[in-house]
């Protein structure tokens, strides 16, 4: 399953994505961003954590949900500010998150492992 996560491959989906890829709406992506991204997963995420789905957003950033049993939480990515906003499904766990710094992703890993989201 971590193949199909792979946030690489994924990222590399969304490069193609044109202006006006969802109904006219939706800018495409900085490539530098999207750079990042990829980046910041290889260098902060740990490998024993369960990776998330990705998806774009019409209003520029990129959405990570996991599904985690009876949990369901997401960060939307802020590309420009580098900045995560957390939410929970149902959870009182609004947090944001300093995409930049290496404590903020391990956290980020700790709660994704916390609900059951470790890929050992």
């Amino acid at each position: 399953m971590r193949d199909a996560l792979d946030v690489g491959v994924r990222i590399d989906e969304i490069r193609y994505l044109k202006r006006g890829w969802l109904d006219g709406k939706g800018d495409a992506f900085s490539p530098e961003h999207l750079d990042w991204v990829v980046e910041s997963f290889a260098n902060f995420y740990p490998d024993d954590a369960k990776l998330p789905y990705l998806f774009p957003t019409a209003e520029g950033a990129i959405l990570a949900e996991w599904s985690l049993g009876q949990n369901a939480v997401s960060l939307e990515i802020d590309l420009n500010n580098r900045k995560g906003a957390w939410h929970g499904l149902n959870q009182e766990d609004a947090k944001s998150f300093d995409l930049n710094a290496a404590k903020d992703w391990a956290i980020i890993a700790d709660k994704v492992k916390q609900m059951g989201g470790s890929s050992e």
